[in-house]
């Protein structure tokens, strides 16, 4: 094992004999081996000769080490390798026969033993698997008015060994919030970091003032103005979009003003056909008709 030497010696050295070790070609009655090979020595005295052979191999001591337990991120595909194959060597991992060579797909814990000759070592490995962060906050939040209850933002999967940071500067993986505004996180593990934000709204209802109700007498055109420019108009029954119509028949005329982020107000206006008959009555007369 190892590559040692090994001592041979042969004959007796009162029995007038000469040596000869091969492939050496070394005459001494003794032969120190120092690597591989076959070795051959013979005696020889006037009586005749004799001859015999040795074969050495040698063998590296097993050494293993599968190295250090990691974690890998979204899947595991890893190949062990141990020994150094052609050392007459045999490896058994998890408690199964197989070459020197064994390929990890999956998390878990994986052990090998190696035997040859000069002995048997052992070593064991574990795997963990480990899934890339995420993040959703869903889609902004609006809300009409001038409060909101209090929100709580989630940056959820903490299974994946993550790390928060908001733009609060909170750490945590849930914040609670009743401030309008943008807030952003970043999740974080060995395998990565991801980032969301999410804008939450306070937006006032529109205010909307179309006047008090009126009356008319015949044809008329009254202009009606919707206020909030730039908001979005329906109006009721005529069907129109702007912000101001002219109104031109009898009746109830309605609007509907929506901000750009969907919080509406309404208001109305009544117009009723209302004409007065003028005459004239005399409040003095005389006996005889005279004005």
């Amino acid at each position: 094992c190892d590559f040692g030497t090994r001592d041979l010696s042969i004959g007796i050295t009162d029995n007038d004999e000469s040596y000869l070790w091969l492939p050496d070609n070394s005459n001494s009655n003794s032969f120190t081996i120092s690597k591989a090979g076959k070795y051959i020595g013979q005696i020889s005295n006037k009586c005749g000769s004799v001859k015999d052979s040795i074969v050495v191999v040698y063998y590296i001591s097993p050494n293993v080490f599968l190295g250090e337990d990691s974690i890998f991120c979204e899947s595991v595909n890893h190949t062990l390798s141990v020994g150094l194959g052609g050392n007459n060597e045999s490896y058994i991992w998890n408690n199964q026969l197989a070459s020197n060579e064994y390929n990890v797909t999956s998390a878990g814990t994986y052990n090998v033993e190696l035997s040859n000759y000069c002995g048997t070592v052992r070593d064991t490995v574990s795997y963990g698997l480990l899934l890339l962060p995420e993040v959703g906050l869903g889609d902004d939040k609006i809300f009409c008015g001038d409060a909101f209850l209090s929100q709580a933002l989630d940056a959820g999967n903490n299974n994946r060994e993550e790390d928060y940071l908001w733009s609060t500067t909170e750490k945590v993986q849930t914040i609670n919030t009743n401030t309008p505004g943008l807030y952003e996180v970043t999740v974080s593990n060995k395998c990565g970091s991801v980032s969301d934000e999410i804008e939450i709204v306070l937006s006032p209802y529109p205010i909307v003032e179309l006047g008090l109700d009126t009356n008319f007498c015949g044809y008329f055109g009254y202009e009606l103005d919707a206020g909030n420019p730039g908001d979005y108009y329906s109006w009721s029954p005529s069907g129109e979009t702007s912000q101001r119509i002219v109104a031109e028949e009898y009746g109830t005329h309605e609007v509907t003003v929506r901000d750009q982020y969907g919080c509406e107000s309404k208001d109305q206006v009544y117009i009723t056909q209302k004409c007065s008959t003028l005459f004239f009555m005399p409040n003095a007369f005389t006996p005889n008709g005279n004005d």
